[in-house]
C-alpha cells in the first residue's frame, strides 16, 4: 500500500510538472514572447509608443517635422535633425517588426518608408538653392524646394545628425542596393570637413551659403559627432587632412578633454570646466558616434554623467526616481537645455533618464515608476490616438504641459528603450552607426542563424548544456536573463575558435544561489554585433 501511494504521489507530481511546462509554452506561443519583447507590458508600450511619437511627425511625402504639436499648437517646419532621427526610428521599427511580427505597434513598411525619405533627400540634393557650396542643407527647410525657414544657416551638427540617419540606413538596410547606393551618394556629397579650419585646430557650428564659417565649437560637447563625420568624410574633400588633424588632437583621447568634477568625485566631460553640460551632449555621442561607444574611456565618462545627473536630483529633491537634465520644450512655453546645477525650474526629462540605459539597464525601473501605470506626471497623448507617452514636466508644477515634443530631444527616449537588452540591446547602435560596417566581411547573420543556439535538456531542473557553433574566430558573450530583462548570470565572455562549443549552466545566479523555476532567455552576442537568443525553461 505504501508503494502504491508513493507511485501515486510521483505520478501526480509528474503530471503537475507536465501541465506547468505545457502552460508556459502555450503562453509563449500565445503572446509571441521572444528575447526582443519583454514581459514588462509598461516598457513595451512605452517603447512602441515612442516610435509612434516620431512617426506622427512624418509628412506624407516622407520628410519629418521638427516637433510634434500638442493641444492644437501650430505645426513646426521640417528639420534636418528630425529627419536623421526619423530614419533611425525606421530601422528600429523594422527590426522590432521582424522580431515580433507585430505590424500594429511596429512597421511592416519601414524599409519602403526609409527609401521614400531618402529619395526626397536625393531630390533636394539636386534642387538649386537647397544646399550650400559644401553640399550641406538648411537647418529648417521647406519640403518643396529645400529653401530656408526661420534661419538661413547651414547648421553643421544638424547636418551631421541627418547624415547619421543616412549612415544607419545604409548599414541596417544593406541588403537593399537602392538604399545603399543613394545614401552613399548623399554621404559622399556632404563636405563636413568644411567645418574644420585649414590649420585643423578649430571647428565651427555654422556655415553660410558660400561656406563661410562662424561660431566656434569647443570640445567636449555633442560636436564630437560632427568631428567624427568630418574625419570619415570623402577623402577628396579639400580639408580632409585638416579633419584628421582635428580629430586626432581634440577627440581621439578622451582623457585629455576638459572635465568637470562633482562633489562625489565623478569626473564628467564638459566644455565648461566650472560647470556641467546637459546630459544629451554625452548621450548623443553614444548613439551617433561608433568610436565613442567602442571606447572604454568615453564609456566611463558616459557612466559618470548618469551618476552625476541622478545623484544631483536625489541630493536636491525629496524623491529618488524622477531625474534627467536635458533639452526640450519648457512646460508652459519656451525651450531650455538644462544641466546638473543649471536646472532652476527642476524640469524632469524622462528621455534623458532612459537615454542612459546602455550603461545601466536597471534605470528602466525609474522610468516605470515615473509612468506609474499612466497616472504619473508628464503623461501626454499622441494627437488623434489613445497612445500615451512621457515627456518633460516641472517637478514642482507637474500639471503644466508643453505644446511641442522636439524630435531630436525625444529621440533618446526611443533609443534608450531600444538599447535595453530585452529589446535590441546597445550593440544595435554600435553595429549600424559604424563607417567601417561591411556586410561582406562582418559576421554572416544568415549562416549564424542556421547554426542554432541550443540547449539540452530543455526543460531542466539542475543543469543544462548550451551549445553553439561559429564559422570563424570571434569574441562570444553568453548570458542568461529573466523575462524582465534582468541579467541573471554571465556564462561566457571569451575569444572562441571556429567550430562547435558547449557551456554548462547549473541554474544558479551570479551569487551561486538557485534560481526560481520559470522561463529564462539565453543571449549570445558575437563580436559585439550579431545577437541570438534561446528560451530556456527551469522546472522544480
Amino acid at each position: 500500500m505504501a508503494v502504491v501511494t508513493s507511485i501515486s504521489k510521483f505520478s501526480e507530481r509528474h503530471l503537475k510538472i507536465r501541465r506547468f511546462i505545457f502552460m508556459v509554452f502555450a503562453l509563449l506561443v500565445s503572446f509571441n514572447i521572444t528575447f526582443s519583447q519583454t514581459a514588462d507590458t509598461t516598457l513595451t508600450k512605452l517603447f512602441q509608443n515612442s516610435y509612434k511619437v516620431i512617426d506622427a511627425m512624418r509628412l506624407p511625402g516622407g520628410f519629418y517635422l521638427d516637433a510634434l504639436a500638442l493641444g492644437g499648437a501650430g505645426a513646426k517646419p521640417a528639420a534636418l535633425n528630425a529627419n536623421g532621427v526619423g530614419l533611425i526610428s525606421l530601422c528600429i521599427a523594422d527590426s522590432m517588426y521582424k522580431k515580433t511580427g507585430d505590424s500594429v505597434n511596429w512597421d511592416a513598411n519601414a524599409e519602403s518608408k526609409a527609401l521614400q525619405t531618402i529619395d526626397e533627400w536625393i531630390r533636394l540634393k539636386n534642387t538649386p538653392g537647397a544646399t550650400n557650396v559644401n553640399g550641406l542643407f538648411h537647418r529648417y527647410f521647406k519640403p518643396t524646394d529645400g529653401s530656408w525657414v526661420w534661419v538661413t544657416e547651414h547648421s553643421t551638427i544638424d547636418n551631421a545628425l541627418l547624415a547619421a540617419g543616412f549612415l544607419f540606413c545604409k548599414n541596417y538596410f544593406h541588403h537593399n542596393s537602392e538604399i545603399v547606393e543613394k545614401t552613399s551618394t548623399l554621404l559622399n556629397s556632404m563636405d563636413f570637413t568644411a567645418a574644420i579650419s585649414a590649420q585643423g585646430d578649430k571647428m565651427y557650428m555654422i556655415l553660410d551659403d558660400n561656406g563661410n564659417t562662424s561660431v566656434q565649437a569647443n570640445p567636449f560637447n555633442e560636436y564630437l559627432i560632427l568631428a567624427w563625420f568630418a574625419k570619415n568624410s570623402n577623402p577628396s574633400f579639400p580639408r580632409y587632412a585638416s579633419a584628421q588633424t582635428y580629430w586626432n588632437n581634440k577627440f581621439s583621447n578622451a582623457s585629455s578633454l576638459p572635465k568637470f568634477s562633482y562633489p562625489d568625485g565623478n569626473a564628467t566631460l564638459s566644455e565648461w570646466t566650472n560647470s556641467a553640460q546637459p546630459s544629451f551632449h554625452v548621450q548623443f555621442c553614444f548613439y551617433y558616434c561608433n568610436y565613442f561607444g567602442k571606447n572604454d574611456d568615453y564609456m566611463t565618462y558616459f557612466k559618470n554623467a548618469a551618476t552625476a545627473d541622478k545623484t544631483w536630483w536625489q541630493n536636491n529633491t525629496s524623491q529618488q526616481t524622477a531625474w534627467g537634465c536635458g533639452a526640450g520644450e519648457i512646460p508652459g512655453g519656451g525651450y531650455s537645455a538644462d544641466a546638473v546645477n543649471k536646472n532652476p525650474q527642476r524640469i524632469v526629462s524622462p528621455h534623458i533618464l532612459i537615454g542612459f540605459s546602455p550603461i545601466n539597464a536597471e534605470l528602466r525601473n525609474d522610468l516605470i515608476a515615473l509612468y506609474d501605470d499612466g497616472n504619473g506626471n508628464g503623461i501626454y497623448q499622441i494627437p488623434a490616438t489613445s497612445r500615451d507617452f512621457i515627456w518633460r514636466y516641472k517637478l514642482n508644477e507637474p500639471n503644466i504641459k508643453t505644446s511641442y515634443v522636439q524630435a531630436v530631444d525625444f529621440s533618446t527616449f526611443l533609443y534608450g528603450l531600444a538599447a535595453l537588452p530585452e529589446y535590441l540591446g546597445p550593440e544595435f547602435f554600435t553595429k549600424y552607426n559604424d563607417f567601417d560596417f561591411n556586410p561582406t566581411t562582418a559576421v554572416n547573420e544568415e549562416k549564424m542563424n542556421k547554426s542554432q543556439l541550443e540547449n539540452s535538456p530543455n526543460p531542466f531542473r539542475n543543469q543544462t548544456n548550451i551549445s553553439f557553433e561559429i564559422t570563424e574566430k570571434a569574441k562570444v558573450v553568453l548570458e542568461i536573463y529573466n523575462l524582465s530583462g534582468q541579467k541573471i548570470k554571465k556564462l561566457l565572455n571569451n575569444e572562441m575558435s571556429a567550430g562547435k562549443h558547449t557551456v554548462q549552466w547549473n541554474a544558479r545566479n551570479e551569487h551561486n544561489l538557485q534560481i526560481e523555476p520559470g522561463v529564462y532567455i539565453c543571449r549570445m552576442l558575437i563580436d559585439n554585433q550579431s545577437q541570438f537568443s534561446k528560451q530556456i525553461l527551469v522546472i522544480k
